[in-house]
């Protein structure tokens, strides 16, 4: 990359949708500025970047934006294809597949919690089982590999991974265990952590703010400088932690409320 090119990623600090671009950069390591966008009170930035949806997460690249977390993820693997990983495979039919499961966990997988999070009665049931189905039917196309895409972290891996934050609260509010139902999911998601820890980093609240380049991070030294100053807000839970593990079940509440604004 030139040294003179702007990359800027305009996000939520919790948007799973933007949590995906931050792996993508990370993983590639791509320097960025950060921009931290405000839900409750949109910029004009905001609306001039993306006039249509008016949500983030937003990649802006040498003045040009590119909106929609998955398509994000392809025009950062296809712009700078030099840098690994690659997110998808050379091979048309795996391409295909993984476009397919991308879509899949996107398009299925965040409306099913919602039902989770705000129904009620036999709503929220229908949720649960809902959310059980989808993850059932991710756990098999996992197999026995270490990643969707074989042995790299490839598009399914940065697309689903995101959502490992919100497992104890679907867990919660549903009365059921992931780990108990798709336990070979759950083993792939507890070797994502540093993915997601380093993407939930959350900015100072309730300010945008432009942070700076990130530096370019071994994948394995993530978590390290970024749970810890997560730690008055987070649970250690016994299976995974989550920023939305929160001490007040109404403050775990008012977080799921937000998410809907930023959808992808």
């Amino acid at each position: 990359m030139m040294n003179d090119e702007e990359v800027i990623l305009v996000n939520f600090w919790s948007s799973p949708f933007g949590c995906r671009v931050k792996i993508a950069m990370e993983e590639k390591g791509i320097p960025y500025k950060y921009i931290e966008e405000d839900l409750f009170n949109k910029s004009s930035f905001l609306s001039a970047i993306n006039p249509v949806h008016k949500k983030v997460p937003v990649l802006v690249h040498n003045h040009k934006p590119i909106c929609e977390s998955l398509n994000i993820l392809e025009y950062v693997d296809e712009i700078w294809s030099d840098r690994s990983p690659r997110f998808l495979a050379s091979d048309p039919h795996q391409r295909a597949q993984a476009r397919f499961w991308a879509n899949f966990i996107d398009r299925e997988l965040y409306e099913a919690s919602q039902k989770i999070y705000i129904g009620k009665g036999e709503e929220q049931v229908v949720g649960k089982n809902e959310v059980l189905r989808i993850l059932k039917l991710v756990e098999g196309e996992l197999g026995d590999k270490p990643f969707f895409g074989g042995d790299n972290l490839g598009l399914v891996d940065i697309t689903l991974v995101p959502f490992y934050s919100r497992f104890y609260t679907w867990e919660t509010f549903g009365k059921f265990s992931i780990e108990e139902e798709c336990p070979g999911l759950m083993a792939w998601a507890k070797r994502g952590t540093s993915w997601y820890a380093m993407a939930n980093k959350r900015p100072n609240s309730g300010t945008r703010r432009d942070s700076g380049e990130f530096e370019s991070r071994n994948p394995s030294r993530y978590a390290e400088g970024i749970l810890e100053p997560l730690r008055g807000g987070l649970q250690e839970l016994d299976h995974h932690p989550t920023i939305f593990s929160l001490q007040k079940p109404q403050e775990l509440f008012k977080r799921t409320l937000v998410i809907p604004d930023h959808k992808r």
